[in-house]
């Protein structure tokens, strides 16, 4: 469906970003208006405070320089996001963040995001968040590691 949509936009002639965290869609209209998601799927809520439009620009804006250009997916690119959302689960899980705050950072849902943590676990050997924590810690600075 997302490719879909970037082939509808870019026919339209649309520049599409992609970035390692999650974006909700954000459409800011000659900086005097802009749209963002309402409370359910099918709904927006248009801005027209000046203030605030600006302020959704000024993210949006920030949120595009860090993004990189989406490019039809190929091995390489879908290998460059699999590392990256390994990463981002990475970091989710060293600085303590939820499983539901997490997941919704990298843009997957729960149940995903905790395979992935399965998936990590499974990849050190361990069978606790707390055993993980340490294995990866361990691996980044491998002098602290406790000698046996």
């Amino acid at each position: 469906i997302t490719r879909e949509y970037v082939d509808v936009m870019r026919a339209n002639g649309a520049e599409i970003r992609t970035l390692d965290e999650f974006f909700n869609r954000l459409i800011v209209i000659d900086r005097r208006m802009a749209m963002v998601p309402g409370a359910t799927p099918d709904s927006a809520v248009v801005v027209h405070d000046p203030h605030l439009v600006s302020y959704l620009a000024d993210i949006f804006e920030r949120s595009w320089e860090r993004g990189r250009d989406y490019v039809v997916t190929s091995s390489v690119t879908e290998t460059q996001i699999a590392s990256e959302v390994r990463q981002m689960t990475v970091r989710m899980l060293t600085e303590g963040h939820s499983d539901s705050a997490s997941a919704k950072r990298v843009g997957v849902s729960t149940r995903t995001y905790a395979s992935y943590v399965a998936t990590l676990k499974q990849e050190y050997g361990v069978q606790t968040r707390f055993q993980l924590g340490l294995a990866m810690g361990r691996e980044q600075d491998p002098e602290s590691a406790p000698e046996a």
